[in-house]
């Protein structure tokens, strides 16, 4: 028997008829007492959730209570971790300090070792394989080193000097040490390495 001819919870002899939810002009079907409503599935799970079955706005606490931005004389809202705001954040991330004012027709945009933030020899799996696009291209560009047909990912020789470890597998901070393959070829190249590059 479906949920709205069950009796109600107060009464068990009551039988409601077939209705539809009448709270803000719902006019969904109702299928659920809640308390002494009769209310639709989701206003159900409203009342459920919170004890009631007016909407519930919930509102974040205000950005004052995140503080001000450390730079001495900002008065602006810290935006992270750093405790910078949102402008001071920009600087730091581009010049590799918060209080360096550099004109627009100045701005040079940094990149490999010339970045605040350039990794090096440190860099993971992921920012040696963006190192790879940026200055070799796509291996789509490029021909399988094994096969000769079109290639469409970087592979590391696994002969290289080096190779440092990571979740993704084995990868090095030297470009010159990867060649672009085909799928087929990239994977018979790792599933047969035995210490001599097949």
């Amino acid at each position: 028997m479906g949920a709205a001819h069950m009796n109600h919870p107060g009464n068990p002899t009551r039988r409601p008829m077939l209705e539809t939810c009448p709270l803000e002009a719902c006019g969904r079907p109702a299928q659920h007492w809640a308390g002494d409503a009769h209310v639709c599935n989701l206003h159900w799970k409203r009342w459920k959730r919170t004890g009631g079955l007016t909407k519930v706005r919930v509102t974040a606490p205000p950005r004052a209570s995140r503080g001000t931005c450390v730079v001495d004389g900002c008065s602006a809202i810290d935006e992270g971790a750093q405790g910078l705001c949102k402008t001071h954040a920009t600087r730091q991330r581009r010049h590799g300090d918060p209080e360096k004012v550099v004109a627009p027709e100045e701005r040079q945009v940094l990149t490999g070792a010339a970045h605040p933030q350039w990794t090096g020899d440190e860099a993971t799996y992921a920012a040696v394989h963006q190192r790879l696009r940026r200055q070799r291209g796509v291996a789509r560009s490029h021909a399988c080193v094994s096969c000769g047909e079109g290639a469409s990912q970087w592979s590391v020789n696994r002969s290289a000097a080096g190779l440092l470890t990571s979740a993704e597998g084995p990868y090095s901070t030297d470009l010159t040490d990867y060649d672009p393959r085909c799928v087929p070829c990239h994977k018979k190249y790792d599933l047969n390495w035995d210490g001599e590059q097949s």
